[in-house]
């Protein structure tokens, strides 16, 4: 018998699925299959059950496993997705992944949020977007939060809010692998000193530094290896791993499991409205989960589904043309300005065909009294690549040597190519009035329970999106110092005159939706400040669902870290004290 047979047989024997070209090792490991699931649950019922394994989904349910310090807790995480990747798609040797596998828009709605640009909304996977985001992780500026909840403010700012978490996704680290490099430090000095002069009648950069990348670039205390880019799905493999060591594979045991394509279609209560029992459709087929009479239910399956499951299901929202409805809708409003500026203009010399010329940067500034910011990224491209632009450079698995060559290989010698990525807060609307008068709003589908979203921008808005479009051809030219040093990229080509139409993101392409199921004080707000419902005893939200007003920078880092409250804020209400982040030795 060839050995192809023997290890078949051992396949079976274990129960690992064995498709035509792989094995699925990971998968089986992690996932739980619904059989599985549901008669650990009869056993015992699960304490918290987390809709959504997503960028704040798993890693909520990874730190209500971690830190649950009484080691009692049985947490249970459903996905309406499939197992998909391990890890960030940045740190796999693969050069793409295929459209349309786990990307989809489940909701309906008005242009300009519902067009053809934001088809891939969502990605229906384990990890969700955490495995294919940019990475870039700011902290929410003073004046981002000036009209939040002052203990939100004062969490963020205590050593268990953003340091923890930036320390954690590599968002604090130096950025060395970048900033060790001549590119940077002449382009970190152009930059500031462009930052100074008047760049704009309506605008100014107040702010340059280091980009805040979740990528551990260097190790976060000897003796361990670096964590590469950032996703929740490595910290919910981990975290599953432990328990089925620590559990001996006994699901009678287990505090942590997962069940994937699980899609929750309902959530029921009883007359103190609490959350009785979730109903799904497990690979198309109608499941009931049955709850305890102490389950917590977390909804983070991303700000427009949640807000579905809210106002089909748990009385949320005022009623407007016959459908329950919320307002403060919010995303980010995006630009990108491309240019490319002569070497000579930056003080660089000849390129180095040995060092990969990359930089990044982040700058701040305001207009209008909103905040916005810019990923700023530069790279020395090939001559004879058109369609390469500085994104390509940062970030990626170079896994030998001879790909690294043939990256830094024909390296332009006149010119160095810089991205302008500007983003930008669309204005609130908190008002719990008449659901008539809300601009931008989610509500219902006609007849069903499929979200009908509404989202298009203010005067305002587009005022600020103007300006993110001046500032950055703004600091272009600062930087270039004359017009015959800079050109413009226009189609994929370079031209010497400025483009005369912005490249704006359309609505919802950014991907950052928020602020439907903001927090804040009884009857002025949806949730309260550890993202619990008001009016229910047992369900809470976790994401950019809670933020009273998005803010300019990506939601990621600050919707992690409120992820995390919220977990210990439902460990402290089951009499369970979690601890205290330790003082961490530098970075080697």
């Amino acid at each position: 018998m060839g050995i192809y047979r023997t290890l078949a047989d051992q396949l079976k024997a274990s129960g690992i699925q064995d498709t035509t070209f792989s094995i699925d090792a990971i998968g089986n490991r992690i996932c739980s299959s619904w059989e599985t699931v549901n008669a650990a649950n009869e056993s015992q019922r699960f304490d918290v059950v987390v809709v959504g394994a997503g960028m704040f989904g798993a890693y909520c349910a990874e730190k209500l496993f971690r830190r649950d310090t009484s080691k009692k807790l049985k947490i249970l995480v459903l996905d309406a997705g499939a197992f998909f990747l391990p890890t960030h798609v940045n740190n796999l040797p693969l050069g793409g992944m295929p459209d349309g596998v786990v990307w989809a828009r489940p909701w309906t709605g008005e242009a300009p949020f519902v067009t053809d640009g934001n088809k891939r909304a969502l990605a229906f996977c384990i990890g969700g977007r955490s495995l294919f985001w940019a990475g870039w992780s700011p902290e929410l500026m003073p004046d981002d939060l000036a009209r939040w909840p002052a203990d939100i403010r004062r969490f963020l700012a205590s050593a268990e809010g953003y340091d923890y978490t930036a320390t954690e996704i590599g968002s604090n680290q130096t950025t060395d692998f970048i900033a060790k490099t001549d590119t940077y430090k002449k382009l970190d000095k152009a930059l500031r000193a462009a930052a100074k002069k008047k760049i704009s009648d309506v605008a100014q950069i107040d702010l340059v530094g280091e980009a805040p990348l979740a990528v551990m670039g260097s190790r976060p205390t000897p003796g361990i290896f670096p964590f590469d880019q950032y996703s929740s799905a490595t910290f919910l493999i981990d975290a599953i791993s432990q328990d089925l060591r620590e559990s001996k594979d006994q699901p009678r045991d287990r505090h942590l499991m997962l069940l994937p394509r699980a899609e929750v279609i309902g959530l029921k209560r009883d007359d103190k409205q609490a959350v009785t029992s979730v109903d799904l459709e497990v690979r198309g087929d109608a499941k009931t989960l049955r709850l305890g009479p102490n389950t917590t239910v977390i909804l983070a399956n991303g700000t427009v589904e949640a807000t579905r499951l809210a106002l089909a299901h748990l009385d949320i929202g005022r009623q407007a043309s016959g459908r329950p409805k919320v307002g403060n809708f919010m995303t980010h409003m995006g630009n990108s300005t491309i240019v490319r500026i002569r070497r000579s203009a930056l003080g660089l010399g000849k390129p180095n065909q040995s060092e990969n010329e990359v930089a990044a940067f982040i700058a701040r500034g305001k207009a209008y009294g909103r905040r916005f910011h810019y990923q700023i990224v530069a790279a020395s491209l090939r001559e004879d690549v058109k369609q390469q632009t500085p994104w390509d450079f940062v970030m990626r698995l170079t896994p030998d040597i001879d790909q690294l060559d043939k990256l830094m290989s024909g390296h332009d010698p006149q010119w160095i190519s810089v991205v302008f990525r500007g983003i930008a807060e669309m204005e609130d609307d908190r008002s719990l009035g008449a659901a008539d008068a809300w601009r931008n709003s989610i509500s219902l589908e006609q007849g069903g329970d499929r979200a009908y979203v509404k989202l298009s921008p203010s005067p305002n808005d587009n005022l600020l999106w103007n300006a993110l479009d001046d500032v950055a051809i703004g600091l272009a030219k600062q930087l270039a110092g004359s017009p015959k040093n800079i050109q413009y990229r226009v189609n994929n080509d370079w031209q010497a005159t400025q483009p005369t139409e912005p490249d704006h993101s359309d609505i919802g392409t950014i991907y950052h939706e928020g602020g439907t199921l903001f927090m804040g004080k009884v009857k002025e707000s949806i949730t309260d400040t550890n993202g619990k419902f008001h009016h229910l005893p047992n369900v809470y939200v976790a994401g950019p669902a809670v933020f009273p007003t998005l803010g300019s920078a990506n939601p990621s880092l600050t919707g992690l870290t409120l992820a995390r409250r919220t977990g210990d804020a439902i460990l402290v209400a089951r009499g369970i004290k979690p601890p205290k982040p330790r003082r961490r030795p530098p970075a080697a």
